[in-house]
């Protein structure tokens, strides 16, 4: 597929966070080391405990104030996504800062990545269960992010350089199935290979109803 020109700020944002988090384990907003296993591995054990999204919120008031910034970075990936009509950025902004507020550590950031302009970029309308399963898919993220975090950084660069490579990868991580952000995720780093769709079943059936051959890789058939 070609790029999907509407989708340009938010891709630009998507490369921000690959540069500075996948590859640096650094900070979207600070000068902090926070991609790394240590509290990607607090942030997984909290939402595993969680078996409700009450819960999580208990459980995370008791963590540590980088694993509270890490969940409010980790919440900017998962709506960079999203439609201003699925969530507005105002709402968005206020999701985001939460957490962080909460931790206690300075806001540094480049303010640009809180924007209206940016955070209103989205452009999937993604439904309500993508608002309300917030805490199952961080705890997806922050599963495959821990396993991340522990690979080589010449293999997360290899990973980031084929797209297929990368979605098999992913799909072997822990709670991968089902992920509405698994797709998201998906797109964010190579739109060229990805469509902009957050469902597996809207996918499956563009394919049965499309050309069959469309779907035919020498790569896995990961797309779906």
């Amino acid at each position: 597929m070609s790029r999907f020109k509407d989708a340009e700020k938010i891709l630009q944002g998507a490369e921000t966070w690959k540069e500075k988090c996948l590859l640096g384990e650094g900070s979207l907003f600070s000068e902090r080391a926070l991609w790394t296993r240590p509290v990607f591995q607090e942030l997984r054990e909290v939402h595993v405990a969680a078996k409700a999204r009450d819960e999580v919120v208990r459980l995370l008031e008791g963590a540590s104030p980088e694993a509270q910034c890490l969940r409010s970075e980790m919440v900017w990936v998962y709506r960079l996504i999203q439609h201003r009509k699925s969530k507005g950025p105002a709402k968005k902004r206020e999701e985001i800062e939460y957490w962080w507020k909460k931790s206690g550590i300075a806001l540094e950031e480049d303010r640009e990545l809180l924007s209206d302009t940016l955070l209103g970029a989205g452009i999937v309308n993604a439904g309500v269960a993508y608002g309300t399963k917030v805490w199952l898919e961080i705890r997806f993220f922050a599963g495959a992010m821990a396993e991340w975090s522990s690979l080589e950084q010449r293999k997360r660069e290899s990973l980031l350089d084929d797209s297929w490579d990368f979605a098999s990868w992913l799909d072997g991580t822990e709670f991968a199935q089902g992920s509405m952000f698994r797709h998201a995720m998906l797109f964010l780093l190579f739109p060229e290979k990805f469509e902009p769709i957050i469902s597996a079943k809207a996918k499956k059936e563009i394919l049965r109803l499309g050309d069959r051959h469309a779907g035919k890789s020498d790569k896995p058939p990961v797309a779906v």
